[in-house]
Protein backbone atom coordinates (compact mmCIF):
# COMPACT_ATOMS: atom_id res chain seq x y z
CA UNK A 1 0.00 0.00 0.00
CA UNK A 2 1.02 3.52 -0.12
CA UNK A 3 0.46 6.18 2.15
CA UNK A 4 0.79 9.84 2.34
CA UNK A 5 2.19 12.39 5.14
CA UNK A 6 2.53 15.43 5.43
CA UNK A 7 2.68 17.56 8.28
CA UNK A 8 5.10 20.48 9.88
CA UNK A 9 7.10 20.85 13.30
CA UNK A 10 7.85 24.19 14.60
CA UNK A 11 10.57 25.31 17.46
CA UNK A 12 10.65 28.86 18.53
CA UNK A 13 13.46 29.83 21.19
CA UNK A 14 13.25 33.07 22.92
CA UNK A 15 15.55 34.76 25.60
CA UNK A 16 12.91 37.61 26.58
CA UNK A 17 15.76 38.68 29.82
CA UNK A 18 19.37 38.22 29.93
CA UNK A 19 21.29 40.13 32.03
CA UNK A 20 24.62 39.77 35.13
CA UNK A 21 22.23 38.08 37.43
CA UNK A 22 18.68 37.29 35.98
CA UNK A 23 17.82 35.25 32.47
CA UNK A 24 14.81 33.64 31.04
CA UNK A 25 14.43 31.56 28.23
CA UNK A 26 11.47 30.14 26.91
CA UNK A 27 10.71 27.63 24.08
CA UNK A 28 7.78 26.58 22.55
CA UNK A 29 7.43 23.38 20.13
CA UNK A 30 4.46 22.89 18.01
CA UNK A 31 3.87 19.97 15.45
CA UNK A 32 0.85 18.86 13.31
CA UNK A 33 0.70 15.87 11.09
CA UNK A 34 -1.71 14.69 8.32
CA UNK A 35 -1.55 10.83 6.83
CA UNK A 36 -3.60 9.67 3.88
CA UNK A 37 -4.08 6.07 2.71
CA UNK A 38 -3.75 6.67 -1.33
CA UNK A 39 -3.60 2.83 -2.26
CA UNK A 40 -4.41 -0.23 -0.65
CA UNK A 41 -4.98 -2.39 -3.56
CA UNK A 42 -9.22 -2.07 -3.23
CA UNK A 43 -9.19 -3.68 0.35
CA UNK A 44 -9.32 -2.42 3.82
CA UNK A 45 -6.33 -3.61 6.35
CA UNK A 46 -6.69 -3.55 9.95
CA UNK A 47 -3.38 -2.85 11.77
CA UNK A 48 -4.63 -3.77 15.12
CA UNK A 49 -7.75 -4.17 17.54
CA UNK A 50 -8.91 -4.18 20.70
CA UNK A 51 -12.17 -4.43 22.90
CA UNK A 52 -14.76 -4.25 19.48
CA UNK A 53 -12.53 -1.08 18.27
CA UNK A 54 -10.61 -1.62 15.41
CA UNK A 55 -7.24 0.75 13.87
CA UNK A 56 -7.72 0.30 10.22
CA UNK A 57 -6.43 1.63 7.10
CA UNK A 58 -9.23 2.28 4.68
CA UNK A 59 -7.82 4.09 0.64
CA UNK A 60 -9.07 7.76 1.47
CA UNK A 61 -8.51 7.65 5.32
CA UNK A 62 -5.53 7.97 7.51
CA UNK A 63 -3.36 5.13 9.18
CA UNK A 64 -4.95 6.56 12.78
CA UNK A 65 -8.18 5.76 11.72
CA UNK A 66 -10.88 4.30 14.28
CA UNK A 67 -14.12 2.01 13.27
CA UNK A 68 -16.25 0.22 15.52
CA UNK A 69 -19.96 0.05 15.66
CA UNK A 70 -21.90 2.72 17.03
CA UNK A 71 -25.47 4.07 17.10
CA UNK A 72 -28.08 4.21 14.51
CA UNK A 73 -29.58 7.38 13.82
CA UNK A 74 -32.60 8.60 11.77
CA UNK A 75 -31.20 9.87 8.24
CA UNK A 76 -33.93 11.68 6.43
CA UNK A 77 -32.89 15.02 6.86
CA UNK A 78 -36.85 15.70 5.89
CA UNK A 79 -37.70 13.96 9.61
CA UNK A 80 -38.36 15.95 12.58
CA UNK A 81 -36.19 13.58 14.58
CA UNK A 82 -33.47 13.65 12.00
CA UNK A 83 -29.90 12.71 13.84
CA UNK A 84 -31.44 11.25 16.63
CA UNK A 85 -31.13 7.82 17.76
CA UNK A 86 -33.50 5.15 16.49
CA UNK A 87 -34.80 3.35 19.72
CA UNK A 88 -35.59 -0.49 19.13
CA UNK A 89 -39.49 -1.49 21.29
CA UNK A 90 -37.98 -2.05 24.77
CA UNK A 91 -36.49 1.48 24.85
CA UNK A 92 -32.80 0.74 24.19
CA UNK A 93 -30.82 2.62 20.95
CA UNK A 94 -30.10 0.66 18.45
CA UNK A 95 -26.77 0.06 17.44
CA UNK A 96 -24.97 -0.44 13.90
CA UNK A 97 -24.58 -3.98 12.50
CA UNK A 98 -21.26 -2.89 10.49
CA UNK A 99 -18.36 -1.03 11.60
CA UNK A 100 -18.46 2.81 11.08
CA UNK A 101 -15.79 5.77 11.52
CA UNK A 102 -15.54 6.63 15.14
CA UNK A 103 -12.81 9.17 15.11
CA UNK A 104 -8.74 9.76 14.48
CA UNK A 105 -5.99 8.76 17.15
CA UNK A 106 -3.84 11.32 15.86
CA UNK A 107 -4.24 14.80 17.75
CA UNK A 108 -5.04 17.56 15.89
CA UNK A 109 -1.62 19.00 17.22
CA UNK A 110 0.64 19.48 19.84
CA UNK A 111 2.41 22.02 21.39
CA UNK A 112 5.29 21.96 24.45
CA UNK A 113 5.85 24.76 26.56
CA UNK A 114 9.19 24.82 27.93
CA UNK A 115 10.81 27.63 30.51
CA UNK A 116 14.18 28.55 32.69
CA UNK A 117 15.04 31.10 34.85
CA UNK A 118 18.24 31.33 36.48
CA UNK A 119 19.35 34.12 39.29
CA UNK A 120 22.59 34.44 40.40
CA UNK A 121 23.28 30.56 41.58
CA UNK A 122 19.22 29.65 41.94
CA UNK A 123 17.51 28.53 38.72
CA UNK A 124 13.70 27.14 38.25
CA UNK A 125 12.37 25.44 34.55
CA UNK A 126 8.97 23.95 34.23
CA UNK A 127 7.18 22.57 30.92
CA UNK A 128 4.44 22.31 29.72
CA UNK A 129 2.30 19.46 27.44
CA UNK A 130 -0.56 20.31 25.87
CA UNK A 131 -2.02 17.54 23.07
CA UNK A 132 -5.34 18.79 21.20
CA UNK A 133 -7.66 16.53 19.35
CA UNK A 134 -7.79 13.17 18.37
CA UNK A 135 -10.52 10.35 19.75
CA UNK A 136 -9.36 7.51 22.31
CA UNK A 137 -11.96 4.40 23.46
CA UNK A 138 -12.30 3.41 26.88
CA UNK A 139 -12.81 0.27 28.60
CA UNK A 140 -12.99 1.70 32.11
CA UNK A 141 -15.71 3.56 30.46
CA UNK A 142 -17.59 0.24 29.34
CA UNK A 143 -16.73 -2.07 32.50
CA UNK A 144 -17.41 0.75 34.60
CA UNK A 145 -20.62 1.67 33.00
CA UNK A 146 -21.88 -1.37 33.32
CA UNK A 147 -21.23 -2.83 36.69
CA UNK A 148 -22.72 0.39 37.77
CA UNK A 149 -19.30 1.98 39.22
CA UNK A 150 -19.41 5.22 37.84
CA UNK A 151 -21.11 8.08 38.93
CA UNK A 152 -23.14 8.65 35.86
CA UNK A 153 -25.32 5.52 36.65
CA UNK A 154 -26.90 7.11 39.40
CA UNK A 155 -28.68 8.90 36.72
CA UNK A 156 -32.44 7.56 36.42
CA UNK A 157 -31.64 4.80 39.55
CA UNK A 158 -34.94 5.51 41.29
CA UNK A 159 -37.59 6.84 38.42
CA UNK A 160 -35.80 5.08 35.24
CA UNK A 161 -34.60 5.96 32.13
CA UNK A 162 -36.45 6.96 28.96
CA UNK A 163 -33.65 7.60 25.58
CA UNK A 164 -34.18 10.77 23.96
CA UNK A 165 -35.11 9.32 20.25
CA UNK A 166 -37.53 7.98 18.15
CA UNK A 167 -39.50 4.51 17.73
CA UNK A 168 -39.83 3.69 14.30
CA UNK A 169 -43.47 2.41 13.91
CA UNK A 170 -43.29 2.06 9.95
CA UNK A 171 -41.46 -0.53 8.03
CA UNK A 172 -37.12 -0.57 7.06
CA UNK A 173 -38.11 0.65 3.34
CA UNK A 174 -40.92 2.73 4.67
CA UNK A 175 -40.23 4.27 7.99
CA UNK A 176 -42.52 6.22 10.58
CA UNK A 177 -41.13 7.91 13.05
CA UNK A 178 -42.41 8.45 17.00
CA UNK A 179 -40.85 10.11 19.94
CA UNK A 180 -39.89 7.52 22.19
CA UNK A 181 -41.83 7.34 25.49
CA UNK A 182 -40.74 3.43 26.71
CA UNK A 183 -39.06 3.80 30.54
CA UNK A 184 -36.22 1.60 31.19
CA UNK A 185 -34.80 0.85 34.75
CA UNK A 186 -31.23 1.63 35.04
CA UNK A 187 -29.22 -0.98 35.57
CA UNK A 188 -30.78 -2.57 31.81
CA UNK A 189 -30.53 0.40 30.29
CA UNK A 190 -26.87 0.98 31.25
CA UNK A 191 -26.23 -2.61 30.15
CA UNK A 192 -27.60 -2.55 26.97
CA UNK A 193 -26.32 1.06 26.35
CA UNK A 194 -22.63 0.40 27.17
CA UNK A 195 -22.47 -3.07 25.69
CA UNK A 196 -18.41 -3.78 25.27
CA UNK A 197 -19.09 -3.77 21.05
CA UNK A 198 -20.55 0.00 21.27
CA UNK A 199 -17.07 1.66 20.82
CA UNK A 200 -18.98 5.00 19.94
CA UNK A 201 -20.45 4.80 23.78
CA UNK A 202 -16.95 4.24 24.80
CA UNK A 203 -15.48 7.70 23.54
CA UNK A 204 -13.74 10.62 24.39
CA UNK A 205 -11.90 13.27 23.37
CA UNK A 206 -7.88 12.80 24.06
CA UNK A 207 -7.21 16.13 24.87
CA UNK A 208 -4.69 17.34 28.09
CA UNK A 209 -2.53 19.56 29.29
CA UNK A 210 0.04 18.65 31.94
CA UNK A 211 2.74 20.23 33.94
CA UNK A 212 5.07 17.76 32.96
CA UNK A 213 8.12 19.23 34.50
CA UNK A 214 9.05 21.48 37.33
CA UNK A 215 12.76 21.59 38.73
CA UNK A 216 14.25 23.55 41.36
CA UNK A 217 18.24 23.78 41.92
CA UNK A 218 21.17 25.79 43.84
CA UNK A 219 24.62 26.04 41.91
CA UNK A 220 27.03 26.31 44.46
CA UNK A 221 28.74 29.89 43.53
CA UNK A 222 32.22 30.48 42.25
CA UNK A 223 34.03 31.25 45.05
CA UNK A 224 33.09 28.57 47.08
CA UNK A 225 33.39 26.38 45.09
CA UNK A 226 37.05 27.69 44.08
CA UNK A 227 37.73 26.83 47.99
CA UNK A 228 36.76 22.87 46.95
CA UNK A 229 38.85 19.92 45.27
CA UNK A 230 35.53 20.14 42.28
CA UNK A 231 34.77 22.26 39.62
CA UNK A 232 31.27 22.86 40.19
CA UNK A 233 28.13 21.35 42.09
CA UNK A 234 24.49 21.61 42.07
CA UNK A 235 21.77 20.40 44.24
CA UNK A 236 17.97 20.01 42.33
CA UNK A 237 14.47 19.01 42.96
CA UNK A 238 12.31 17.84 40.24
CA UNK A 239 8.98 16.70 39.94
CA UNK A 240 7.29 15.38 36.87
CA UNK A 241 3.44 14.49 35.59
CA UNK A 242 2.43 16.99 38.69
CA UNK A 243 -1.13 18.34 37.12
CA UNK A 244 -3.35 17.09 34.61
CA UNK A 245 -5.75 19.02 32.52
CA UNK A 246 -8.72 17.33 31.03
CA UNK A 247 -12.34 16.84 30.33
CA UNK A 248 -11.94 12.78 30.57
CA UNK A 249 -13.55 12.51 34.12
CA UNK A 250 -12.10 8.62 34.54
CA UNK A 251 -8.48 8.34 33.21
CA UNK A 252 -5.80 9.84 32.00
CA UNK A 253 -6.00 10.42 27.87
CA UNK A 254 -2.15 10.14 27.40
CA UNK A 255 -2.17 6.28 27.28
CA UNK A 256 -1.58 3.65 25.01
CA UNK A 257 -2.65 -0.02 25.23
CA UNK A 258 -0.17 -3.26 24.68
CA UNK A 259 -1.38 -6.63 22.94
CA UNK A 260 1.90 -8.75 22.78
CA UNK A 261 4.50 -6.70 20.97
CA UNK A 262 1.71 -4.35 19.73
CA UNK A 263 1.32 -0.53 20.92
CA UNK A 264 -2.81 0.07 20.80
CA UNK A 265 -2.94 3.73 20.69
CA UNK A 266 -6.15 5.60 20.90
CA UNK A 267 -7.14 2.24 22.90
CA UNK A 268 -7.63 2.44 26.82
CA UNK A 269 -7.72 -0.82 28.40
CA UNK A 270 -8.33 -0.91 32.29
CA UNK A 271 -5.18 1.48 32.25
CA UNK A 272 -3.50 2.35 35.70
CA UNK A 273 -3.61 6.02 37.27
CA UNK A 274 -0.73 7.71 35.89
CA UNK A 275 1.43 8.50 39.03
CA UNK A 276 3.71 11.99 39.98
CA UNK A 277 7.45 11.06 40.82
CA UNK A 278 10.14 13.15 42.63
CA UNK A 279 13.60 13.20 42.11
CA UNK A 280 16.40 14.88 44.28
CA UNK A 281 19.92 15.20 42.40
CA UNK A 282 23.02 16.03 43.05
CA UNK A 283 25.36 16.56 40.58
CA UNK A 284 29.34 17.51 41.46
CA UNK A 285 31.68 18.03 38.29
CA UNK A 286 35.61 17.38 39.27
Amino acid sequence: GEVRNHGIEAILNIIPVRNDNFTWNTTFNFSRNRSEVTDLGGVDYTLTDRNNVFIQAREGGSISAMYGRGFQRVEDPNSEFFGQFIIDDNGIPLRTDDLVYQGDYAPDYTLGWLNSFKYKSFDIGFLLDTRQGGTVVSFTKTIGSTSGQLKETLVGRETGIVAEGAVNTGTVDAPIYVQNTTNVDARTYNNRYYERDNVEAAKYDASYTKLREVTLGYSLPKMIVDRLPVSGARLSLTGRNLFLWTDNPHFDPETVSLAGGTLQPGIENMSFPSTKTYTLNLQINF
